[in-house]
């Protein structure tokens, strides 16, 4: 971690509110307004917008300047999907600076957002793949001081659809190179910034709607009012133990929350990975799944035997799991079909397919199934 001056970032908030242009948006190497009215920029496009009101949504909420913003986050959604709060109340926290006007930085955010509503497209004239990783910043602050996610929103999916038409053979994008633009292409499908957020914040174990609180881990109220639960994390060799077990009943409300820790000792951590992967043919489905999700974060090619063999569980959210597993280490975005709820036949078809895929890389590699 490291402590940004806030004089700096009140610099940086400023500098954002003068460049913008009259229509919303921001151009190319900003123009500072004199006044009150704002200068027209050069080059206003859909990249240098993303990146200027993703920035303006940054210092906001770095500076303690949209707080409130959060605070009415919940208005007009049905009570069942509103922010709970301790008491009725809600957390507040000053801003950290009197450098800059609120009522102007809001503003520019909405001003900033009604362009967007007004020119989005996926697939600009140029800069591409570095628009959409710049749109999946902006989008991902912009829920962070509205408090509100979408789980699928429509301009995620929309650039998802375009990454599926222009992925190449090899797995990756280029317009202005392969290697930068595959990896804006990565982020934006994982939403690296949602991710880096949610673990800033402290609530990478958000309850879903409908789950309910866990008896078996803690459950907390985190700074944005927000319930928090704690996912059950522990070492390998104690977590393993109990799956060895085969305590499914203890791991049923678990799932994929379960977190297993493994060594940084490489002789160590084989011989884990080794009893992951007999585990992830247990019996008991809280097991395997435990187990494909420890797998599953290794990012290890040799565990695609194991998920290729998981593709082929009567449990269909084992299968997705498999499948997701598989498609993030082919970098396929489609991997080889499959849906949700494959039949029996068309299970037996993408195992085949991977198999063929996994031996053009490993041409002695051996299966399970």
């Amino acid at each position: 971690a490291f402590t940004v001056d806030p004089n700096s970032a009140a610099k940086v908030a400023n500098w954002l509110i003068r460049t913008q242009d009259p229509s919303g948006g921001w151009g190319y190497q900003g123009r500072e307004a004199k006044g009150d009215q704002r200068e027209r920029q050069d080059t206003v496009q859909q990249s240098l917008s993303a990146a200027g009101c993703g920035s303006s949504y940054v210092v906001g909420d770095l500076l303690r300047l949209t707080s409130d913003m959060r605070a009415k986050a919940g208005d007009g959604l049905p009570p069942a999907l509103r922010v709970v709060r301790q008491n009725g109340k809600v957390p507040t926290m000053g801003p950290v600076t009197d450098k800059v006007n609120r009522t102007r930085l809001k503003s520019a955010l909405a001003d900033g957002d009604q362009w967007f509503e007004r020119n989005f497209t996926i697939q600009p004239p140029e800069w591409v793949y570095y628009y959409m990783y710049a749109l999946e910043r902006y989008k991902s602050f912009r829920e962070l001081t509205l408090g509100r996610e979408e789980k699928e929103p429509d301009w995620y999916n929309t650039g998802v659809d375009f990454l599926k038409r222009t992925q190449a053979d090899d797995g990756s994008w280029s317009e202005s190179g392969a290697g930068p633009d595959t990896c804006f292409g990565i982020l934006f499908l994982i939403r690296g910034t949602r991710k880096s957020i949610q673990k800033a914040e402290g609530y990478d174990g958000l309850l879903k709607g409908g789950r309910g609180l866990p008896g078996t881990a803690d459950v907390t109220i985190g700074a944005n009012g927000q319930i928090v639960k704690t996912p059950f994390q522990g070492e390998a060799e104690s977590l393993l133990s109990i799956l060895e077990s085969s305590a499914g009943d203890d791991l049923d409300t678990l799932g994929e929350d379960l977190r297993i820790k493994l060594s940084d000792d490489p002789a160590t951590r084989s011989r884990e990975m080794e009893r992951l992967r007999r585990l992830a043919g247990a019996d008991e489905f809280a097991v395997r799944m435990a187990a494909l999700q420890a797998l599953y974060s290794t990012r290890d090619l040799d565990n695609v035997p194991t998920f290729i063999f998981a593709l082929g569980d009567p449990d269909p959210r084992i299968v997705r799991k498999a499948r997701d597993a598989l498609r993030l280490l082919s970098r396929k975005i489609n991997g080889f079909g499959l849906g949700d709820d494959p039949t029996d036949g068309e299970k037996l078809d993408a195992i085949s397919r991977w198999k063929e895929w996994y031996q053009a890389l490993r041409p002695d590699a051996q299966f399970l199934n």
